[in-house]
């Protein structure tokens, strides 16, 4: 559904981009709610457009509004090096 392979969500659940709904303790398996299907996406946009992890976490933590501002101003970079 996040076409996201298992190794990119267990890294993502890792640098604290997307926290699974549960994990199980025994198998370490990680669980995800469908509601949580939209983040992922998000995340995997923002990750194929090169933006750094913190970044992607800075826009996921901000408010509307800031968030505009943090992409904008990531599309501005790719447009710097496209330019160089």
């Amino acid at each position: 559904m996040t076409q996201l392979s298992v190794k990119t969500l267990r890294h993502y659940h890792e640098v604290g981009l997307l926290e699974p709904e549960r994990v199980d303790p025994a198998t370490s398996y990680r669980y995800y709610s469908p509601e949580q299907v939209a983040r992922a996406q998000v995340v995997r946009r923002l990750r194929e457009l090169g933006m750094p992890v913190a970044d992607v976490r800075a826009v996921l933590a901000s408010e509307p509004a800031d968030r505009k501002l943090l992409i904008s101003r990531h599309l501005q970079r790719l447009e710097n090096q496209l330019a160089a």
